[in-house]
């Protein structure tokens, strides 16, 4: 990921969009010598630079923005950008892109949302990263290091209603909510449902 200039992060809701931006900022850091600033692009104010929003940031690490080399940008949530701003921040994203053409920039949105407004950014080459769901294996490992045992994971799978499976087990904030529903709950109900989860 960082060995490019500019990514989209796209996934369904709780798929790691953001954990996964804050992921890579800190082992950009840690690991490649990066400085970094977060900003959510929905609490942009109208007017406000993205250069501002970037240096005013509550999460940021020695971020300099007049640096042109070692700086990675993560701009998350384009998709929760109110429609009547959304093109502003676009223009937002691409003016900054351009003023700044050695820093590297990484922008989440659920795929929907970047799939109907795809053609807002042509024009910038961009990499593309798809957050996929969980695969089986995935959710066993996860659920361990929730610190389920193997009989509580067998034991949990079969209380999640059929219905509700694929939402919630192939989803990392979902089965992150489970397992500690499961842990506080145990076999208290015979079948669990999403909304007990949620609810949690």
């Amino acid at each position: 990921v960082l060995q490019q200039e500019f990514i989209f992060v796209v996934g369904e809701p709780g798929q790691g969009k953001s954990r996964l931006l804050r992921e890579v900022a800190s082992y950009g850091t840690t690991e490649k010598g990066l400085n970094y600033s977060i900003v959510n692009l929905n609490q942009l104010t109208r007017g406000q630079t993205l250069e501002d929003a970037l240096v005013e940031s509550d999460e940021q690490h020695e971020f300099d923005i007049s640096k042109n080399e070692n700086i990675l940008i993560c701009m998350d949530a384009l998709d929760e950008v109110p429609s009547s701003k959304f093109s502003e921040i676009v223009q937002l994203i691409k003016r900054y892109i351009k003023s700044h053409p050695g820093h590297k920039v990484i922008v989440t949105s659920r795929i929907h949302f970047f799939t109907k407004y795809e053609s807002s950014f042509t024009g910038i080459n961009a990499t593309y990263v798809l957050l996929l769901p969980l695969s089986h294996e995935q959710q066993l490992v996860l659920l361990k290091q929730y610190g389920l045992s193997e009989e509580q994971i067998d034991l949990a799978f079969r209380k999640l209603k059929t219905a509700d499976r694929t939402t919630v087990l192939q989803t990392p904030r979902y089965l992150e909510y489970f397992a500690q529903w499961y842990k506080s709950h145990g076999s208290s109900k015979q079948l669990l449902c999403r909304s007990d989860i949620f609810n949690h």
